[in-house]
């Protein structure tokens, strides 16, 4: 395996390391990831501009600065096979900052409807993860009980996450965590309470793995 094989496995692990880190009660949406990000990230995929129904014009200046976020995706990986990882947690850092600027430009070219409808699917994409968020928590009005379950749930799981790593041969095994973070998350809510959740997400749509991450929607990803 080459070492940016390597490298990039290694951040990877940083991001779902970090994701799981979510249902701990920490932020909702990858490593330091903002709704903003997340949003963008979506936007490249086709079946959410599908969903949506952007114009052309809208899918161009959405790839343009798609491609720029990329650019600095790529400059943020650059020689991190070296670094430390307190080097690598900077450089990400760094660039999901440059990332919620990129998603903001992004979100001004949606109407009102597109974009309330983007935050839908990107609940859906977030899963469980998003129940750390404060204003899903607000909305499903979580109880500090409830918030505590979740944030031991997550950490028993990210446990799990962390002991198994994230190399290559361990996508069955982690989906079956997943499986385990959803259904242990779900059960903490009320009835009432997975009704809502359900509803806030809107209609469901087929989203790939990783999409809203960085890793989905059919794009490449950086070698």
């Amino acid at each position: 395996m080459s070492r940016n094989r390597l490298a990039m496995l290694s951040i990877v692990a940083l991001l779902a390391c970090s994701s799981t880190a979510a249902a701990q009660g920490q932020r909702g949406r990858g490593f330091g990831m903002s709704p903003e990000a997340m949003r963008l990230g979506l936007l490249s995929v086709p079946k959410v501009q599908e969903d949506l129904k952007l114009d052309a014009d809208q899918k161009s200046k959405i790839q343009a600065i798609a491609e720029q976020n990329q650019s600095d995706r790529q400059s943020a990986f650059a020689g991190l096979q070296d670094a430390t990882q307190e080097e690598r947690q900077k450089k990400m850092a760094e660039f999901q900052e440059k990332s919620k600027a990129r998603g903001e430009e992004a979100a001004k070219l949606l109407t009102k409807e597109q974009l309330e409808r983007l935050d839908q699917i990107s609940l859906q994409a977030q899963g469980v993860r998003a129940l750390a968020d404060e204003k899903v928590a607000k909305s499903l009005e979580l109880t500090g009980e409830q918030k505590e379950k979740l944030q031991g749930i997550g950490a028993e799981v990210g446990a799990k996450m962390r002991e198994i790593g994230f190399g290559e041969g361990t996508q069955e095994k982690r989906a079956e965590l997943q499986k385990e973070l959803t259904d242990k998350s779900m059960a903490v809510l009320s009835d009432g309470q997975r009704s809502q959740f359900a509803k806030m997400q809107g209609e469901k749509i087929d989203l790939p793995p990783g999409a809203g991450f960085g890793f989905g929607g059919g794009r490449r990803r950086p070698q």
